[in-house]
C-alpha cells in the first residue's frame, strides 16, 4: 500500500539518499531539506511504500512573478502578479517505481493542497531533445514558456552539484513550464 504524507525532519537522511541515487551527488543538501521542513514558504509531500519505505517526494514553494523574472529575465510571466504562484521545485521517484503514476499523484496532491486556482511553474532540465518531466507537464496542462541554454552550467562547473548528464561540460538547458 502506498501512502502520501508530508515530509518531516527525521526523514532528511532518507531524502538525501534518494536524491543522490536519482539526481546525482550534491544536488540536494541537508541545508536544502532543512529549509523545506522549517520554512513556511515550502510545502512537501512524500510517497511511502509500507514495505520499502520512502520511494518518492515532491517539494514546492510559494514564489512571485517578480522572483521568476529575477531568476530568468522573462518579463512574459509578470502579467498576473496578484494570483498565487507556486514553483514545483523538486520531484524524485525511486528508479524501480518510475512510470507507475507516482509523479502524477504527487503533483495532483500539491495542486489540490495549494489551490486549483493558483498558478504554477516548473523548472525542468533538457538534454538534447529530451525534456525531463515533459509528459507530466503536458498531462497537467503546463506549457513551456521559454528555454534557457546554459542555465545549470555555473552550478555544474562550480561543483555545486554533479550532473549525471555532464560529459566534459554542461550540455543541459532549462525549460520553464507554466500553468
Amino acid at each position: 500500500m502506498l501512502l502520501i504524507q508530508h515530509i518531516d525532519e527525521v526523514e532528511i537522511p532518507e531524502l538525501i539518499q534518494l536524491s543522490k541515487k536519482s539526481l546525482g551527488e550534491g544536488y540536494l543538501t541537508i541545508d536544502y531539506f532543512k529549509k523545506v521542513v522549517f520554512s513556511e514558504r515550502y510545502y512537501s509531500w512524500k510517497i511511502v511504500d509500507e514495505k520499502n519505505g520512502l520511494i518518492a517526494f515532491l517539494v514546492a514553494y510559494k514564489t512571485s512573478f517578480e522572483e521568476v523574472y529575477e531568476k530568468t529575465g522573462n518579463r512574459n510571466v509578470t502579467e498576473k502578479m496578484e494570483i498565487p504562484l507556486y514553483c514545483l521545485d523538486t520531484m524524485v521517484v525511486e528508479t524501480s517505481y518510475r512510470r507507475k503514476g507516482l509523479g502524477k499523484r504527487l503533483i495532483n496532491e500539491a495542486i489540490q493542497s495549494l489551490g486549483e486556482g493558483s498558478h504554477y511553474i516548473m523548472y525542468t532540465w533538457k538534454q538534447g531533445e529530451k525534456i525531463n518531466m515533459q509528459g507530466i507537464a503536458e498531462f497537467f496542462q503546463f506549457y513551456p514558456l521559454k528555454e534557457y541554454n546554459g542555465f545549470w552550467e555555473k552550478g555544474c562547473v562550480n561543483g555545486e552539484f554533479k550532473c549525471p548528464a555532464k560529459i566534459e561540460k554542461c550540455v543541459c538547458s532549462m525549460v520553464l513550464y507554466y500553468r
